[in-house]
């Protein structure tokens, strides 16, 4: 997968656990789903 913002980069499975994770702490912190923070962040 490439990844969007920096074409030279690749995206691996690390960045995306991470970037799961993430939305998941913030969807905690927040008390709001999960679908809530990923459509804020633009995902």
């Amino acid at each position: 997968m490439t990844n969007v913002y920096f074409p030279e980069e690749v995206v691996n499975t690390d960045d995306l656990y991470y970037v799961c994770y993430m939305i998941e702490r913030i969807a905690r912190q927040l008390k709001q789903p999960n679908k809530y923070v990923a459509n804020a962040m633009g995902a």
